[in-house]
Protein backbone atom coordinates (compact mmCIF):
# COMPACT_ATOMS: atom_id res chain seq x y z
CA UNK A 1 0.00 0.00 0.00
CA UNK A 2 2.84 2.42 0.79
CA UNK A 3 4.31 1.98 -2.68
CA UNK A 4 0.95 2.60 -4.33
CA UNK A 5 0.31 5.68 -2.19
CA UNK A 6 3.75 7.10 -3.02
CA UNK A 7 3.30 6.40 -6.72
CA UNK A 8 -0.09 8.10 -6.80
CA UNK A 9 1.17 11.05 -4.76
CA UNK A 10 4.17 11.71 -6.98
CA UNK A 11 2.06 11.31 -10.11
CA UNK A 12 -0.01 14.36 -9.13
CA UNK A 13 0.75 17.90 -10.20
CA UNK A 14 1.16 19.01 -6.58
CA UNK A 15 4.20 16.84 -5.77
CA UNK A 16 7.31 18.82 -4.87
CA UNK A 17 10.98 18.08 -4.41
CA UNK A 18 10.67 18.77 -0.67
CA UNK A 19 8.30 15.81 -0.26
CA UNK A 20 10.68 13.24 -1.78
CA UNK A 21 12.86 12.67 1.30
CA UNK A 22 9.94 12.35 3.79
CA UNK A 23 8.27 9.86 1.43
CA UNK A 24 11.51 7.89 1.13
CA UNK A 25 11.80 7.90 4.93
CA UNK A 26 8.29 6.50 5.28
CA UNK A 27 8.95 3.72 2.76
CA UNK A 28 12.34 2.97 4.34
CA UNK A 29 10.73 2.66 7.76
CA UNK A 30 8.08 0.30 6.38
CA UNK A 31 10.68 -1.89 4.64
CA UNK A 32 13.02 -1.95 7.65
CA UNK A 33 10.15 -2.91 9.95
CA UNK A 34 9.09 -5.74 7.65
CA UNK A 35 12.65 -7.07 7.32
CA UNK A 36 13.33 -6.85 11.08
CA UNK A 37 10.03 -8.45 12.08
CA UNK A 38 10.70 -11.26 9.63
CA UNK A 39 14.24 -11.80 10.93
CA UNK A 40 13.17 -11.83 14.58
CA UNK A 41 10.23 -14.17 14.01
CA UNK A 42 7.64 -11.58 15.08
CA UNK A 43 5.62 -12.20 11.96
CA UNK A 44 4.81 -15.29 9.97
CA UNK A 45 7.48 -16.34 7.53
CA UNK A 46 7.43 -14.66 4.15
CA UNK A 47 7.84 -16.77 1.05
CA UNK A 48 11.22 -16.66 -0.67
CA UNK A 49 10.05 -14.35 -3.50
CA UNK A 50 8.62 -11.87 -0.95
CA UNK A 51 11.84 -11.92 1.10
CA UNK A 52 13.86 -11.34 -2.06
CA UNK A 53 11.59 -8.46 -3.11
CA UNK A 54 11.81 -6.82 0.33
CA UNK A 55 15.60 -7.01 0.41
CA UNK A 56 15.87 -5.81 -3.19
CA UNK A 57 13.56 -2.86 -2.50
CA UNK A 58 15.57 -1.93 0.61
CA UNK A 59 18.84 -2.12 -1.34
CA UNK A 60 17.43 0.04 -4.14
CA UNK A 61 16.08 2.60 -1.69
CA UNK A 62 19.48 2.76 0.02
CA UNK A 63 21.06 3.61 -3.35
CA UNK A 64 18.56 6.43 -3.81
CA UNK A 65 19.28 7.66 -0.28
CA UNK A 66 23.00 7.79 -1.04
CA UNK A 67 22.30 9.78 -4.19
CA UNK A 68 19.93 12.17 -2.43
CA UNK A 69 22.30 12.64 0.49
CA UNK A 70 25.03 14.02 -1.76
CA UNK A 71 22.67 16.16 -3.83
CA UNK A 72 22.23 19.54 -2.15
CA UNK A 73 19.00 20.39 -3.92
CA UNK A 74 16.97 18.02 -1.69
CA UNK A 75 18.31 19.64 1.48
CA UNK A 76 17.75 23.12 0.10
CA UNK A 77 14.17 22.23 -0.86
CA UNK A 78 13.49 20.90 2.65
CA UNK A 79 15.00 23.96 4.32
CA UNK A 80 12.95 26.33 2.17
CA UNK A 81 9.71 24.37 2.64
CA UNK A 82 7.53 26.09 5.28
CA UNK A 83 6.48 22.78 6.85
CA UNK A 84 9.88 21.10 7.14
CA UNK A 85 12.62 23.76 7.35
CA UNK A 86 15.86 22.78 9.08
CA UNK A 87 13.99 20.85 11.77
CA UNK A 88 13.30 17.87 9.50
CA UNK A 89 16.97 17.50 8.63
CA UNK A 90 18.12 17.68 12.25
CA UNK A 91 15.37 15.39 13.54
CA UNK A 92 16.19 12.76 10.92
CA UNK A 93 20.01 12.88 11.13
CA UNK A 94 20.66 14.46 7.75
Amino acid sequence: KSFKDATLFFSRDSATLATVIPAMDKIDSMLATAVLKQASGQTKTFSTPIKTALLSAKKTLNRYYASAYYTRVYRIALILHPRYKLEYLTDNDW
